[in-house]
């Protein structure tokens, strides 16, 4: 992989359905801040993607309640 061009947010409400996706298009953003998520529990992984748009592999899946 070559040199990091963003992130790739994916979350979903179970573990078996991450699939909603943000992409964020600036590699120095390093937070972001979920805000128009309803209450409940969520499943949330990251992935980081180069120009060509060659993903790295997911990371470990964060479970979240907000």
């Amino acid at each position: 992989m070559a040199e990091i061009a963003g992130y790739i947010i994916r979350y979903g409400v179970s573990a078996n359905d991450i699939t909603n996706k943000i992409v964020l298009t600036d590699r120095s953003v390093t937070q972001y801040t979920f805000t128009q998520l309803a209450a409940g529990t969520y499943y949330i992984t990251v992935s980081a993607y180069d120009a060509d748009n060659v993903e790295s592999p997911t990371s470990a899946v964060l479970v979240r309640s907000f």
